[in-house]
């Protein structure tokens, strides 16, 4: 594995509070696409680069009827991305300044074109947190957020349908597990017909919520039935499926060691101090807070990877292994050359088509502060 570094720019960067947001890999150009909130505007940028070519430019704010409105001013969870493959639309959901959900989306080189989600739903004003998938079994779109009632709430639609939104957990009728003010996850399992998951905080414990194609949802406390009894978490989850048809949830406890809690089907998860079994450093945590994680499978390699800031340096790791291989650590500065992390701010990872990893982190150099990615090719 070969790793460089890219510093993708400082048009916009001026200090911390320019901070990614969310990336997506675009497959028929090879494209990856980091969306950024802007500081003083809160408007949403984009930065997109291949191997030759590279641009940015303003997703809102723009000034051209319709007017869209600016991402809310709240740096964790509050904007996802990703590709509708049957159509080839580029996707970005946020929260806005007035607490409502907008999506923007645009082909090839298009202008994006966007609208408020909730304008012809009844569904509930979200919180500040949310996470975004396509399901591959029928390619429908979905928005999993936090509403202001701590209630996690499930929104559906498949091409220009009007969004069909429902309660999925933090209620009465799903456990009455509230949800915390964190950043929230989600993934579609595929050995199962397509189930959906979503993961949140309810007091520092991680909870499950799962929905089968055609089912409701259904939730359990993965912290209070998991063997190995793991610590609360202090970070938002984030999670991925292996090939080997494990799911895994991953999150920073109050020491800042990093642990995973994984399973099969519906088979009770298995708890491990990742940090521990590898030796490697400690995450930060800054008053009772981390930020979250980024993690990722690789299919190609069969490998997992956790991404995370070392407390004391803010330079960039991560964790990584095979099955039930040695989990090892490796300090990504040294691998790729790359710039220390400016701030533990959360990192970005994806796996491009050609297994080609990306982690995006806030970076500095000397023209300043900005962002790199970091690239492991194989």
């Amino acid at each position: 594995m070969r790793w460089s570094k890219r510093f993708i720019g400082t048009d916009i960067v001026d200090n911390v509070e320019s901070t990614a947001m969310a990336a997506h890999f675009f497959e028929p150009d090879g494209s990856v696409h980091l969306i950024v909130r802007e500081p003083g505007s809160h408007d949403l940028r984009e930065f997109w680069w291949t191997d030759t070519t590279s641009g940015s430019g303003k997703l809102t704010g723009n000034g051209v009827p319709p007017t869209i409105p600016t991402v809310i001013e709240v740096f964790l969870g509050c904007v996802a991305s990703y590709v509708t493959r049957d159509d080839g639309r580029q996707h970005v959901v946020y929260i806005t300044a007035d607490r409502e959900l907008w999506e923007l989306s645009w082909l090839g080189n298009q202008p994006a074109q966007g609208g408020n989600l909730l304008a012809q739903t009844l569904a509930p004003h979200p919180g500040v947190s949310l996470s975004a998938y396509v399901n591959p079994h029928d390619g429908s779109q979905h928005v999993i957020y936090l509403d202001q009632f701590r209630r996690v709430i499930e929104l559906q639609w498949s091409g220009n349908a009007v969004p069909v939104a429902q309660v999925a957990g933090g209620d009465a009728g799903h456990g009455g597990f509230p949800a915390d003010n964190m950043p929230i996850c989600s993934h579609v399992y595929p050995f199962d017909g397509d189930s959906q998951h979503a993961f949140y905080l309810s007091g520092g414990e991680i909870i499950e919520l799962r929905k089968e194609t055609g089912g409701d949802w259904r939730a359990r406390n993965l912290t209070r039935i998991s063997s190995g009894a793991p610590p609360l978490a202090v970070s938002g989850p984030v999670s991925h499926v292996a090939g080997d048809q494990t799911q895994h949830v991953f999150y920073v406890a109050a020491s800042g060691e990093i642990f995973e809690l994984w399973w099969r089907g519906n088979d009770v998860p298995q708890a491990e101090n990742v940090s521990f079994q590898a030796q490697a450093p400690v995450a930060p945590v800054i008053d009772g807070i981390s930020p979250p994680l980024a993690c990722h499978y690789v299919p190609s390699e069969g490998t997992q990877h956790v991404f995370f800031a070392d407390v004391q340096t803010r330079s960039p790791w991560e964790i990584w292994w095979s099955g039930s291989g040695p989990k090892t650590p490796e300090n990504l500065t040294k691998l790729a050359g790359a710039p220390e992390a400016y701030t533990p701010d959360p990192f970005h990872s994806l796996v491009a088509a050609d297994g080609s990893q990306h982690v995006i982190i806030t970076a500095s150099e000397a023209a300043g502060f900005g962002f790199a990615d970091l690239v492991a090719r194989p």
